[in-house]
């Protein structure tokens, strides 16, 4: 259940609302080493703390309000109470708060937030991602967690059967030890199984086109046993229209494979929206961006800010591509740290000679 605001009515007929902002009036009842946590996780978790579009932010209504203290506890001998009824409905400890406490705690909170440097909240994050996946399941919520961060059993790619001199890449080994990796191969070389076989956690699977999006996911999902395998783009839901739970996963955290456009992880770049949930999700995992050699000069662009932005997560980075410019591929390379953190696969000029992606082969037994 969320609070959103409570309103009473005291026996003069005088109306007090409890909104989210009067919620830090409430501090002291915390232990004190637990207040930058929780002002973390909710100070910002609809606004931002500053130059909010509204200039509802708590610098910006501290900025412009002259009376904003007075006003937010005004009343409060009468309404506190009820807002303890609130806590003590969810089980925490409560006690009479005075005025002079709830002010202080006020105080805290604005000076706290002050000190604050530029950068994205980890906290905020978590609050957003928790406050969308609660509201979007409700009492479903803990049996959905259940998969939602599950590492992808990839053991399909890893098997004798995708082995083939018709695919060189499947016979490249992938156990290199360098985090990212650096593939260029005529398309139809095995890119897919090479790049699937250097992950080791959750998937982030980029590729350009709607088309080769919807392509990937359900490949994915006919090889890969794992339940949460998701698909999104702009029209994803489209895709997936006769499956809710699906449909309402799209936008939520987590996901074994995530099978996307870099579009999609451009929030981290630009500061968009659910930016900060976007980053907490991908924070750690394995990302695949696939055909990144198709991209305009912009995208291209945004494409390299991504990857810096994802590298400062710790991620790993596996990027293929069927040709690139040398200017893009050494430009890549050193945001990747170079050679030693880098794994280059190409393929020899004589299997290149040999490779003919147009010739058609006949299985042996059929």
């Amino acid at each position: 259940m969320k609070i959103r605001e409570a309103s009473w009515k005291n026996e003069n007929g005088t109306i007090f609302t409890v909104t989210r902002s009067h919620r830090w009036l409430f501090l002291p009842l915390f232990p004190k080493e637990e207040w930058n946590t929780l002002i973390d996780l909710v100070i910002a978790h609809h606004k931002s703390i500053k130059d909010d579009p509204r200039e509802r932010g708590i610098i910006d209504i501290d900025q412009n309000e002259r009376n904003w203290v007075d006003n937010h506890l005004f009343g409060w001998e009468e309404w506190h109470p009820y807002g303890l009824q609130i806590l003590e409905a969810y089980h925490l400890p409560t006690r009479i708060l005075s005025r002079e406490e709830a002010e202080k705690a006020l105080d805290y909170v604005l000076q706290y937030c002050e000190k604050k440097k530029m950068g994205w909240s980890p906290a905020r994050g978590l609050l957003k991602s928790a406050d969308h996946f609660a509201s979007a399941f409700t009492h479903e919520t803990s049996n959905k967690l259940k998969s939602v961060f599950e590492i992808p059993n990839l053991g399909f790619y890893f098997g004798d059967s995708r082995k083939s001199e018709i695919y060189p890449l499947s016979l490249i080994p992938t156990d290199d030890s360098r985090k990212h990796t650096l593939v260029v191969a005529p398309t139809g070389a095995g890119k897919t199984d090479f790049l699937l076989r250097r992950c080791r956690d959750r998937v982030f699977y980029t590729l350009p086109f709607q088309a080769s999006i919807n392509a990937m996911y359900e490949r994915i999902k006919s090889t890969v046993p794992n339940k949460d395998i998701r698909l999104l783009h702009a029209t994803s839901k489209v895709v997936v229209k006769n499956r809710l739970d699906e449909q309402i996963l799209q936008p939520l955290v987590g996901s074994a494979v995530k099978v996307l456009t870099p579009h999609q992880l451009a929030a981290m770049v630009f500061g968009t929206s659910g930016f900060e949930s976007v980053m907490l999700d991908v924070q750690g995992c394995d990302i695949i961006l696939d055909e990144i050699h198709t991209y305009s000069e912009y995208s291209q662009a945004m494409v390299l800010e991504i990857v810096k932005t994802l590298l400062r997560l710790d991620c790993r980075m596996h990027i293929g591509t069927a040709t690139m410019p040398s200017v893009l591929y050494n430009e890549l390379l050193n945001i990747l740290g170079g050679k030693d953190e880098t794994y280059e696969v190409k393929l020899e000029d004589a299997v290149l000679d040999t490779f003919n992606r147009h010739q058609v082969y006949k299985l042996s037994d059929e």
